[in-house]
């Protein structure tokens, strides 16, 4: 089957600010990226401007400190994934509608559903559900971490002999890590458009993870090239647009020290938070781009028709089109 590339990059790049609608998605995301950065940006301050001085602050105040750190951190994140799932939702219904798909009405029951298959995703994609053999190099990597482990600790009671073989078999995990880190990009790309069929044909979580792995067999290489593109584009007009806060830091020697008490200060300076604006504009950008660009590639491979016979059910589902 050919892959059209002009097609994915122009829904991805160019057609997704045609919408109607889709510009109220992008002042919802900034807003929440940038309340995001702002509370990230002075929680920092709180927490690491007193530390940068261990002179003045008492041991237990330091932990205090770090255990709110990591507390506000783990919130971010569980916060950021459901405002996140929310937007991805939505996004994906618009860029259903703009390669003329139907799909799914949002609902609360729809969306918990949707917030499990994203979690049911990564563990597939991390334990590689849909082919278990790839599992045993993980296994493996494990045991033989286990292995050498226990041959440096028998190394204090013989010779270097199991130093040598520690060493050995830690090598040889992280060879299976890493190859093992590999196979797991490999599940995830096979894994991505789960998503987007479960918000499209209203099917099961397993179900939709099956199709998305039926889907794109073959086709790896393809959708790879166009995630990276885009990872690409996105990494280089965020540098882009970072360029001035860098050099206005660098002008105003504020970053004297990695652990300087002013550097931490500098944080929250009026004008450097006035630069990260662009920075959060594009990342707005790109996650509406992500998406619409996840959607086109999905119009690419189920473009003849093949894919809807294979997962077609005798009662079709109750889909709705705007």
């Amino acid at each position: 089957m050919s892959f059209d590339f002009n097609k994915v990059f122009k829904l991805a790049f160019f057609d997704w600010f045609k919408q109607k609608g889709i510009l109220k998605y992008f002042i919802f995301l900034f807003v929440f990226y940038a309340l995001v950065n702002l509370a990230t940006v002075y929680t920092m301050h709180s927490v690491f401007s007193p530390l940068a001085d261990a002179s003045t602050i008492a041991p237990a105040e330091a932990i205090t400190l770090m255990v709110f750190f990591f507390t506000y951190l783990f919130a971010l994140i569980f916060i950021s994934w459901i405002v996140a799932s929310l937007f991805s939702y939505f996004l994906i219904t618009k860029a259903l509608n703009a390669i003329k798909k139907d799909f799914v009405e949002f609902n609360t029951k729809q969306w918990l559903r949707f917030l499990v298959l994203s979690i049911a995703e990564c563990f597939a994609a991390m334990l590689s559900i849909f082919n278990l053999k790839l599992l045993l190099i993980l296994v493996a990597a494990i045991i033989l971490i286990i292995a050498s482990a226990l041959l440096f600790v028998l190394s204090y009671f013989s010779n270097y002999l199991f130093i040598l073989l520690g060493v050995l078999l830690l090598v040889l995990a992280l060879l299976l890590f890493v190859a093992y880190f590999f196979i797991w990009i490999y599940n995830s790309i096979r894994l991505t458009f789960s998503t987007i069929i479960f918000v499209e044909k209203k099917r099961g979580i397993m179900e939709s993870l099956k199709a998305s792995w039926g889907l794109t067999k073959g086709n790896v290489v393809n959708i790879f090239i166009v995630i990276l593109a885009i990872g690409l584009a996105a990494g280089v007009i965020s540098w882009i647009v970072t360029l001035p806060l860098t050099f206005y830091q660098a002008g105003t020697g504020a970053v004297l020290e990695q652990n300087s008490a002013e550097a931490f200060n500098q944080l929250i300076n009026p004008v450097v938070m006035i630069m990260l604006i662009p920075s959060i504009i594009v990342q707005s950008i790109f996650i509406i781009i992500q998406i619409f660009g996840l959607v086109a590639i999905y119009a690419e491979l189920t473009k003849t028709g093949k894919f809807a016979k294979a997962v077609a059910k005798k009662k079709p589902a109750k889909a709705k089109r705007k």
